[in-house]
C-alpha cells in the first residue's frame, strides 16, 4: 500500500475519533438548559437531541422538573424518560395546565344574549354572574394547606400540582361561558353634527350606574376605553368609555348631505345593530355592525 494511502487513512482514522472523542465528553446539560432546549420553538424539530440530553443528565430530577416538561406539551416518550430519571409513576395521562384549562373552558356552552337601549346593563349582569359562580367554585374548593412536616418535596409538589389542576378544571368551564358569550344589540339613536355640512348617527348609553369595579371586569381589563373592532365601513367608531362617566357610544361614518336632508335624518334618528364578544383572556372585542335609518331602514 502506498504511504501517502496510508497516512491518509490513519489521519482520517484519526479525525474520526476526535470527533466521537468530542461527542462523548460534552458536558451533561443543566436541569435549565434542558428546559431551554425543551421550550425552543423549533423542538418538534429536534426531539432526538432532547431525548438524547435527557439520558444524559446527570442532576437529580425532581417531580416538578417533570411537570414543567408537562407543562411545555413535550411527547409521551419524553415525559417518561423524565418521569424515570425522577423516580416518578408515570401513568401516561398528565396533562399540561394549559390542556386542562382549555378542555374546561370547551365545554362551556354557546349563548347568545339580545340587548337594547334599556336593558343594555344586562351584559354587565351576566358578567357579574360569571364572577360569582367562579368565586363561589374557588369559595367551596379552600385554600390550599400549607405544606406538612412530614412531606417531602416531591410529595408536597404532587399535592400541590393536584390541587391545582383540580381548581383549574373545576373553574376552566365557567371561564369557558365568556369564550362562548355572544351579544347582539339593536340600538337606537339620533345623529350628530360632523364637520360642516356632515352629519353622523349617534347611540349614546348611560353606564353610571354600573360599579367600576364591574365596569373593568366585564370589558376584561383596566383600560378606560374599549373599543369594539366593527367589520363594516359605515361604523366610524364603537366603544365603552369610563374616562368622562361611563356609557356605550357609537358613530357611523360620517354622511354628507344637505342641511334639509341632514335635518329630515335627524327627525328620522339612526339605528345601529351590532354583534361582539371578547375571549376570556382578552380586552379586545370585535364584532360586525351597521347603522341604519331608524325610520326607513335604509343603511346610512
Amino acid at each position: 500500500m502506498h504511504s501517502w494511502l496510508v497516512i491518509s487513512i490513519v489521519l482520517t482514522l484519526g479525525l474520526f475519533s476526535e470527533a466521537a472523542f468530542a461527542a462523548d465528553s460534552v458536558q451533561p446539560l443543566s436541569r435549565e438548559q434542558i428546559f431551554e432546549l425543551a421550550g425552543d420553538k423549533n423542538i418538534k424539530m429536534k426531539m432526538d437531541k432532547l431525548t438524547g440530553a435527557i439520558a444524559k443528565t446527570n442532576f437529580d430530577w425532581a417531580f416538578e422538573d417533570v411537570y414543567v416538561l408537562v407543562d411545555l406539551d413535550m411527547p409521551p416518550d419524553i415525559i417518561k424518560m423524565a418521569a424515570g430519571k425522577a423516580g416518578m409513576f408515570y401513568t401516561g395521562n398528565e396533562k399540561s395546565l394549559t390542556k386542562i384549562a382549555a378542555d374546561g373552558r370547551e365545554t362551556a356552552s354557546a349563548r347568545t344574549i339580545v340587548l337594547n337601549n334599556s336593558d343594555f346593563v344586562i351584559l354587565f349582569e351576566t358578567y357579574n354572574d360569571i364572577k360569582y359562580e367562579e368565586e363561589a367554585i374557588r369559595e367551596r374548593i379552600g385554600d390550599f394547606k400549607a405544606r406538612e412536616e412530614h412531606e417531602t418535596d416531591d410529595v408536597f409538589f404532587l399535592r400541590k400540582r393536584k390541587y391545582d389542576e383540580g381548581l383549574l378544571a373545576a373553574v376552566s368551564p365557567v371561564v369557558g361561558k365568556i369564550d362562548k358569550l355572544t351579544f347582539e344589540a339593536m340600538l337606537t339613536g339620533g345623529f350628530t353634527p360632523h364637520d360642516g355640512s356632515c352629519t353622523q348617527g349617534l347611540i349614546e348609553i348611560d353606564l353610571n350606574q354600573i360599579s367600576f369595579d364591574l365596569f373593568r371586569y366585564a370589558l376584561g381589563g383596566r383600560r378606560v376605553m374599549v373599543p369594539i373592532n366593527i367589520a363594516d365601513s359605515n361604523v366610524a367608531s364603537a366603544k365603552f368609555e369610563a374616562n368622562k362617566g361611563q356609557k356605550f357610544t357609537a358613530l357611523s361614518s360620517p354622511v354628507c348631505v344637505s342641511a334639509g336632508a341632514a335635518a329630515g335624518l335627524a327627525g328620522q334618528g339612526s339605528k345601529f345593530k351590532v354583534t361582539f364578544s371578547r375571549m376570556h383572556d382578552e380586552n379586545v372585542w370585535s364584532g360586525t355592525g351597521s347603522f341604519t335609518n331608524a325610520k326607513t331602514g335604509g343603511k346610512l
